[in-house]
């Protein structure tokens, strides 16, 4: 018996555009894994500019590609992150973002700052989670170093 063809369709386009932005956010975890930052900045630069993509999945690439970067100044890279400070959404996020900042300063090697955006972060949590052990890993590493 035949199907009516309404039912034989294609999947909606909304779950077309999800499927892409999902393998594209993929793509920025493998080629971040071979070790090709600026691809990898590209992938996650993708993802977070799509309108398909749920606030979550942009949020989550915004921070990757933070992890990424490999720009010669820092500097416009923070101030992005820290404008994310300013919305209400992000608010249980604070953690995360102040976290990303840390890694940042501390791939150039600003240990002041690394610690005090890792200081935030732990004041910041409001869950209490992976994210805040994360953060109090890399300050005691921090202060164990010294």
């Amino acid at each position: 018996m035949a199907r009516p063809y309404h039912l034989c369709a294609r999947r909606p386009r909304r779950q077309r555009e999800l499927k892409k932005t999902r393998l594209t956010f993929l793509l920025g975890q493998l080629l971040e894994r071979e070790g090709d930052k600026t691809g990898a900045y590209d992938a996650y630069s993708r993802v977070a500019r799509s309108n398909s993509a749920p606030y979550r999945t942009k949020f989550n690439a915004r921070i990757k590609q933070s992890e990424v970067y490999s720009g010669s100044s820092i500097e416009p890279e923070i101030k992005s992150l820290r404008s994310m400070l300013r919305y209400d959404r992000n608010r249980e996020y604070h953690d995360q973002i102040h976290y990303a900042i840390g890694n940042l300063y501390l791939s150039r090697r600003d240990t002041i700052h690394a610690i005090e955006s890792y200081r935030k972060a732990i004041a910041s949590s409001t869950r209490s989670g992976i994210d805040k052990a994360l953060a109090q890993l890399r300050l005691g590493s921090l202060h164990f170093a010294r």
